[in-house]
C-alpha cells in the first residue's frame, strides 16, 4: 500500500505549484497524491487561504509554504521499496 499526501492548494497559487512539483519529482509513483482546492468550501478557504501550500499524511501538517525534501524522505523509508 502507498502512503497517501495531501496538499492543501487553489488555482493560481504560483507557491503551490512549485511546491506540488518538487512533491510530484521525488514521489514519483511511490505514493499517491491527493489535491485538496481550499477553494471548493468556504470552511477550507477561511481555514487555509493564509497557509497554502500546506501538506499533510495522516492528518498530520508537515510542512507549509515550502518544500521538506528531509521530511518526505523520513516517510518513504518506512514503506517497503516497490518494484519498478
Amino acid at each position: 500500500m502507498k502512503p497517501i499526501f495531501y496538499v492543501y492548494t487553489k488555482p493560481g497559487c504560483h507557491l503551490c505549484e512549485i511546491l506540488i512539483e518538487q512533491l510530484m519529482e521525488t514521489l514519483r509513483d511511490k505514493a499517491d497524491i491527493k489535491f485538496i482546492d481550499i477553494e471548493s468550501k468556504p470552511e477550507l478557504f477561511n481555514e487555509y487561504c493564509e497557509i497554502i501550500p500546506l501538506v499533510k499524511y495522516r492528518d498530520k501538517e508537515l510542512f507549509r509554504y515550502h518544500y521538506d525534501h528531509n521530511i518526505i524522505k523520513k516517510i518513504m523509508m518506512t514503506f517497503p521499496r516497490q518494484a519498478s
